[in-house]
C-alpha cells in the first residue's frame, strides 16, 4: 500500500540504535529482508545524533501542548479513561492505587522486556503526576499523554496520572505505542499504531499476570464508545482474523497497512 513517509530503514523501526527493540520469535516475522531481526540489525548501522536529555520541566511541556505551531501540536497524544476502561473487566474487583513511581517502573520494565525481549528504551521517560498537576499540564480530562520527540533525536516523555494500577498500565501501553517510533502523518494510522501496540501489551500482561492484573484485563472487543473507534476497529478486525497485534503494529509502522482514508469517524 506504500508508505506515508520515506520508507528508509530508519522509519521502518523508528529511531532506534543498536540497543533497540527486538521481538520474540513467537511473532512470525518471517525471514530475509522482511524479518524483524534483519530490520533491527540494519537499523543499528544507521548514523544518528546522540540522545539528548530533555529537562524542560512543567512550563516547557505546557508550551509544547499549547504551541501554535501545528507540527508541535501533532506530536502530543492523549489517552482517555473511558477508552482504557473498555479493556478492563468490571467484575475483577479492586485494583490498588499506585503513587510510587519505582513500583510502577518495575512493572513497566517487566512488561516491556517480556513483550519485546529488550530493556526499556533510554529515549522514553515516564512521569507520574497527580490529578492536580495533570490539570495544569493538559487542558483535557485525560489519564495520560505523551510528547513524541523521536524525530528530533530527543527523549520522548509519557505523563501518567496517578490512579489504579490497571488503568495506569493500560494507559502506558497505549502511549508507548505512539512514542516508540516517529509519529505518522495520518492521525487515524497513528491511533491504529498505538492501539495495536497496546493490545499486544495487554495480552502479555494478561498472559504473564504482571502486577497480578491477569483477571483485570479483558481482550474481547469492547463496546463502542465513540472515541478512536475507526482506528481501533481496524486493528481489532485484523487481530480477529488471526494476525498478532504486535505484527499489526510493525506493519503500520512500516507503512504496509493503513486505515482506509474514507473510514467513517464516530467521534
Amino acid at each position: 500500500m506504500g508508505c506515508e513517509y520515506n520508507c528508509g530503514l530508519e522509519n521502518v523501526v523508528g529511531s532506534y540504535n543498536s540497543s533497540s527493540i527486538n521481538f520474540h520469535q513467537d511473532y512470525n516475522a518471517g525471514a530475509g529482508k522482511e524479518g524483524i531481526d534483519y530490520l533491527v540489525e540494519a537499523e543499528s548501522r544507521q548514523m544518528f545524533e546522540p540522545r539528548k536529555e530533555y529537562d524542560g520541566g512543567l512550563e516547557e511541556v505546557r508550551k509544547e501542548i499549547y504551541a501554535d505551531n501545528y507540527r508541535n501540536k501533532k506530536r502530543v497524544t492523549e489517552s482517555y479513561s473511558h477508552v482504557m476502561d473498555d479493556f478492563l473487566n468490571p467484575e475483577s474487583g479492586f485494583s490498588a492505587f499506585v503513587g510510587d513511581a519505582e513500583e510502577l517502573k518495575s512493572l513497566v520494565e517487566e512488561a516491556f522486556l517480556k513483550l519485546t525481549g529488550r530493556d526499556f528504551p533510554d529515549d522514553v521517560q515516564l512521569n507520574l503526576v497527580d490529578g492536580k498537576e495533570m490539570k495544569k499540564m493538559h487542558p483535557k480530562n485525560v489519564m495520560g499523554f505523551a510528547v513524541n520527540r523521536k524525530h528530533l533525536g530527543l527523549v520522548s516523555e509519557i505523563f501518567i496520572k496517578k490512579g489504579s494500577l490497571d488503568r495506569m498500565m493500560l494507559t502506558i501501553g497505549h502511549e508507548l505505542g505512539h512514542v516508540l517510533t516517529r509519529r505518522l502523518s495520518d492521525e487515524k494510522n497513528e491511533e491504529a499504531k498505538a492501539f495495536a501496540f497496546s493490545l499486544a501489551w495487554m495480552k502479555k500482561i494478561k498472559e504473564e499476570n504482571i502486577g497480578n492484573l491477569s483477571t483485570a484485563i479483558q481482550l474481547d472487543r469492547p463496546a463502542e464508545n465513540g472515541v478512536h473507534n475507526t482506528a481501533l476497529d481496524f486493528v481489532l478486525d485484523l487481530v480477529n482474523k488471526g494476525k498478532e497485534a504486535i505484527g499489526v503494529w510493525i506493519d503500520i509502522v512500516k507503512g504496509l497497512i493503513r486505515v482506509e482514508p474514507n473510514a467513517k469517524e464516530l467521534f
